[in-house]
């Protein structure tokens, strides 16, 4: 192994010891498919691994790691690349994109998930069984950065709680090489780390998320004009401050470029989008959502009773990979002077980059 101008460079013999012992793929910076393989979903994000490793399953976790320890090269993990990442060069970068398995324990209320699974691969076998898991609003973004980042699901967050508290047991490769299951009773410690530090204890290969009993929610949303904007945003604090905890609701003023892959009614237009889910009746929702009905119509209005498998239609967002960058903060409280900012600042960028400016 030699450095050159400060990035790791593995000679041939030592990436073919390593490739002989992955029952994925491994791939070098001048490999035909490299490129692909450090792509996520995060376009902006810029990296150059000396090494990837495709991991098939847990066994190439544990070899990329052990290669990496023996070495004393850094180790990165990407399932999706939703996620901004680091731009760094000279480290093993492992994938698990290819672990989407998904196993549904009925009787304990308990998914069992591979490290690349998405969302989109637990709802639905966790639907057919009356179960939905802690979910995201993307059916694209991985479950285990969602859950081990916290996870508070637009959906049932409110109702459950943050997913990190609902994890039951992981399986985890530490910076040793060495597969650990963890749980509240076996390395305590370890899994308290794991649920919040995301990657920086280990690289998971699997964990046991819990389930609950819902199969329908009453919601979706509505796309208010630019002129109803301001409106929009002083309804939100009536309609959430005694929302029961069945209610989830966000509002978004969102950008939208004139392009053909945006909808005809939205594109090229500054929107205001309000994103609505109940887990209540439909008229207790109707109920909670009036001020909203009272500022006008709204250019497309997706509100209903949905199956939980069509949660993806409350957010709506990008299915095809995109360079972005965001932000957040946590609010006390929505004064009126903060609302007229966010109006103003909101259109100041109509016209120029996508944005989405969004109040959960």
């Amino acid at each position: 192994m030699t450095e050159h101008q400060g990035r790791t460079v593995l000679g041939e013999d030592t990436v073919t010891e390593l490739a002989d012992r992955i029952e994925g793929s491994v791939f070098a910076p001048d490999d035909t498919g490299y490129a692909a393989a450090i792509a996520g979903f995060n376009l902006r994000s810029r990296q150059r691994p000396c090494l990837v490793v495709a991991a098939a399953g847990a066994a190439d976790v544990r070899a990329a790691v052990g290669f990496a320890a023996a070495r004393d090269i850094p180790v990165g993990v990407m399932a999706t690349g939703h996620q901004p990442f680091p731009a760094e060069d000279g480290f093993l970068l492992v994938t698990t994109g290819a672990m989407r398995n998904v196993e549904i324990d009925i009787e304990r209320g308990v998914a069992r998930v591979g490290a690349g699974a998405r969302w989109s691969d637990v709802v639905e076998p966790a639907q057919a069984e009356g179960l939905a898991p802690l979910n995201g609003s993307s059916p694209l973004v991985g479950v285990v950065g969602f859950t081990l980042g916290g996870g508070l699901s637009p959906f049932l967050g409110r109702s459950y709680g943050w997913a990190a508290d609902h994890v039951v047991a992981i399986e985890v490769v530490t910076p040793d090489g060495t597969l650990r299951r963890v749980s509240a009773e076996v390395e305590p410690e370890l899994f308290w780390g794991l649920r919040g530090g995301r990657s920086n204890f280990g690289v998971v290969t699997e964990l046991e998320i819990g389930l609950f009993p819902v199969t329908s929610f009453y919601g979706g949303g509505i796309y208010f004009p630019a002129e109803h904007a301001e409106a929009v945003l002083r309804a939100f604090p009536e309609v959430v401050r005694d929302a029961p905890d069945g209610f989830t609701c966000s509002v978004a003023l969102l950008n939208f470029p004139p392009v053909p892959e945006i909808p005809e009614p939205l594109r090229g237009r500054f929107l205001a989008h309000v994103r609505v889910t109940h887990l209540g009746s439909d008229e207790e929702a109707e109920k909670l959502i009036a001020p909203f009905r009272a500022i006008g119509q709204g250019v497309l209005d997706t509100i209903g009773r949905h199956p939980y498998s069509a949660f993806a239609i409350v957010h709506t967002d990008p299915a095809d990979p995109f360079p972005y960058e965001e932000q957040g903060t946590l609010l006390a409280e929505l004064p009126a002077k903060a609302v007229d900012s966010l109006v103003e600042i909101a259109q100041m960028a109509a016209g120029g980059l996508v944005t989405v400016l969004e109040i959960r």
